[in-house]
């Protein structure tokens, strides 16, 4: 189930458009309201950005938010730094030598390969990146075959990266690369490897998230801030970040049984409340970020 909170994410914009609007003398400057379509996998904060959501004018601050019920409600999590991953789908194609299930001397097993290839990919994370790096390699799908007894010719397997630096995503691919091919050919196989990006990784900026942090302290007291929350999860806003330095804050949402309530699950559902404080949070840093200038 796709479920995961951009219903409140509009209702917070509409709240914030709505006061901003209601007191425009007690701000100045220009203020744009993006509703980002297509966050979940069709990158459209890309698509903005390339059709000039960013420009006349260009803004000089970006603030972003996500309801987050992986916290429970009250809490606001406003992290320095990355705090999301860069984000890449791959997909393996082994042809192998199709053949009858009795006799299987005579094929070269494109199911075995791409289990060993499987095996061999996490290898990378536990051996090829650090201890105190950070990476995720997960294959999420293996199709291949529809008899019990043949073997097939071919297997596919479809997987994602996340990294937070560029180094280690390079040293990852490289190992990707490698591995796919070399155990395609040690079972006298062939294997083609694409590569999809999806996301880069979302940076916050440090001056604009200490500006967030203080106004979170501010409104919800101290106890409520947490300046450590990071997730391998991507989000496309990384687009307009990378353009223009801001904050993506996460505004926790999860009621009081939370943990059954995860993003994407058929039982997800929000504490209401956290509208309120979506709205609360961003329209007070925007006041900071543009207040009026005495005469």
């Amino acid at each position: 189930m796709h479920a995961c909170g951009h219903d409140a994410h509009t209702a917070i914009g509409l709240g914030i458009a709505t006061i901003m609007a209601q007191h425009r003398d007690t701000w100045q400057g220009t203020l744009k309201l993006v509703f980002q379509p297509g966050e979940e996998g069709q990158n459209g904060a890309e698509v903005m950005v390339r059709e000039g959501a960013l420009e006349n004018p260009r803004p000089s601050v970006v603030l972003a938010l996500h309801v987050w019920n992986h916290m429970p409600f009250g809490k606001i999590s406003a992290a320095s730094g990355p705090v999301m991953a860069a984000a890449e789908a791959f997909k393996v194609t082994v042809k192998g030598k199709g053949g009858h299930g009795a006799i299987p001397e005579t094929t070269v097993d494109a199911v075995i390969t791409a289990t060993l290839t499987v095996l061999n990919l996490q290898t990378i994370i536990s051996r090829n990146v650090g201890a105190l790096e950070t990476a995720v390699l997960t294959v999420g799908s293996i199709q291949s075959g529809d008899a019990f007894n043949v073997i097939p010719e071919t297997a596919e397997l479809r997987g994602t990266i996340r990294t937070y630096d560029t180094e280690v995503r390079a040293r990852i691919l490289d190992r990707l690369r490698t591995i796919v091919h070399s155990t395609a050919e040690m079972m006298g196989a062939t294997a083609n490897l694409e590569m999809m990006p999806v996301t880069p990784a979302l940076v916050n900026d440090p001056s604009v998230t200490a500006l967030v942090q203080d106004v979170a302290r501010d409104l919800f007291g101290s106890e409520a801030l947490d300046v450590t929350n990071r997730t391998m999860g991507s989000e496309d806003a990384s687009f307009f970040l990378q353009e223009v330095p801001g904050c993506y804050v996460f505004v926790a949402s999860g009621p009081e049984d939370y943990e059954r309530r995860p993003h994407h699950s058929p039982h997800f559902d929000i504490d209401e409340r956290a509208l309120i404080n979506g709205v609360g949070l961003m329209v007070e840093t925007l006041h900071r970020l543009m207040p009026v200038r005495e005469a």
